[in-house]
């Protein structure tokens, strides 16, 4: 908890003041005053780290890749994901750029708009996709600074943001057609009324920026909607990888700067090799 210094806002209830902070924690989650969730991603990247790395210290040697990948999915990701249908939304944006750039740049960028949210999470700077990657890359026994997607690729793995998109859509639709919760269907529905206040529901946002991409938007709560989301997103971050690793513009608009011009040569899809399977 933070304590906001040098502020004019004084609050009192009753004879008591009411302390002034910039974050709070509550039930596991830190809540910013500018409402934004950057502190809550750093504690709940911090802390999955302190997981990860118990759990390294406790397994040593390391097991095969798919019993290590299998025990981070249940170990590690349950902390890394934790509330992220409430921070998740305030981040998942599509950043369109404002400046002139060159055609190559400018082709890339048309490329990633065949998937949503691509330029932010595929980023270093995002804690909870860098405690993904960095397990990832020492699973594979490779340099840290090795091409994420050639990563992804090969352990036949996805972005965690796919999941967070699944789990966002998944508390909206269960907010829009769940009965039980009367009191928070028609504070959303409330909000939606209002032009003003639509703007501020991210979850609706976000919804509304995914239907721009896919077409057969799921409705409804159910594991087998939320399975078929889940698919949709992996075909679309199929089809991005495809055109990542097969054109020969750099990610910084170099003719001829990919890295992964020999990689494409053999591997032509995303999915778990069979070799990672033989014992050393």
């Amino acid at each position: 908890m933070t304590t906001i210094t040098n502020s004019d806002t004084k609050l009192k209830y009753m004879e008591h003041n009411i302390e002034l902070i910039t974050n709070y924690k509550y039930l596991g989650i830190q809540f910013q005053s500018d409402g934004q969730h950057n502190c809550a991603k750093s504690d709940l990247y911090n802390r999955a780290s302190k997981a990860y790395f118990k759990l390294l210290r406790t397994i040593n040697p390391m097991p095969k890749p798919s019993i290590m990948l299998h025990l981070f999915d249940h170990l590690i990701k349950p902390i890394l994901l934790y509330g992220c249908e409430i921070w998740s939304p305030t981040n998942l944006d599509y950043r369109a750029t404002k400046h002139p750039q060159s055609e190559q740049v400018v082709f890339l960028n048309e490329m990633r708009r065949e998937f949503p949210y691509i330029t932010k999470y595929i980023e270093k700077t995002d804690p909870i996709e860098k405690l993904h990657l960095k397990c990832c890359k020492r699973v594979l026994g490779v340099h840290m600074k090795t091409t994420n997607m050639a990563t992804y690729s090969e352990l036949g793995r996805y972005p965690l943001f796919l999941e967070q998109i699944c789990q966002c859509m998944k508390y909206l639709n269960y907010i829009e057609n769940d009965t039980k919760n009367l009191f928070l269907k028609r504070f959303y529905r409330n909000m939606l009324s209002s032009p003003r206040l639509s703007k501020l529901c991210k979850l609706y946002q976000m919804k509304m920026q995914l239907a721009n991409y896919m077409t057969d938007l799921p409705t409804m709560n159910s594991s087998r909607v939320n399975l078929k989301l889940k698919l949709d997103l992996r075909s679309s971050f199929n089809k991005y990888w495809y055109n990542i690793i097969t054109t020969d513009i750099s990610t910084s608009g170099k003719e001829g700067g990919n890295k992964l011009r020999t990689y494409r040569t053999f591997k032509k899809s995303i999915g778990y090799e069979n070799y990672l399977n033989i014992d050393n």
